[in-house]
């Protein structure tokens, strides 16, 4: 099986043995039985990571507190394929591995820095082999 060896930013590939270490790796979310498969994952989990870095560095903080009491809704990326074009996507409920950003303006700004990552993610990303034998 494959991990993604976030230290070396690398992939390993381990035969499985049926022992602690093969449990931790499962259990972590840290096993693929594909190589694309990890590798693709591994790139779109450092997009979120890198995303949500950007964030906390340009954009002010969204407690829990904020969204049960403060504005009606912030603002995330989203992708229109009908216009083959990432966009802000004004949301009131609060969603799993969503990045959230205080403005619309800022939602922009986060486009533009990662335009080709988020085109990647969009448009190529496969998470799943069956996405593939599916097309």
């Amino acid at each position: 099986y494959y991990v993604i060896d976030t230290e070396y930013n690398s992939m390993l590939k381990i035969t499985e043995f049926n022992d602690q270490e093969d449990e931790q790796c499962y259990n972590t979310g840290n096993y693929y039985s594909d190589r694309n498969i990890a590798e693709n994952n591994a790139r779109a989990d450092r997009l979120l990571r890198q995303l949500r870095r950007w964030q906390a560095a340009n954009d002010r903080a969204i407690s829990a507190k904020a969204w049960k009491d403060g504005p009606f809704c912030f603002y995330n990326i989203r992708y229109n394929y009908w216009l083959d074009t990432p966009y802000v996507n004004m949301d009131g409920d609060r969603g799993l591995n969503n990045v959230y950003f205080t403005s619309e303006e800022k939602a922009k700004e986060a486009i533009k820095v990662f335009e080709d990552e988020l085109l990647w993610y969009f448009t190529e990303y496969v998470q799943r082999l069956d996405e593939v034998q599916n097309g």
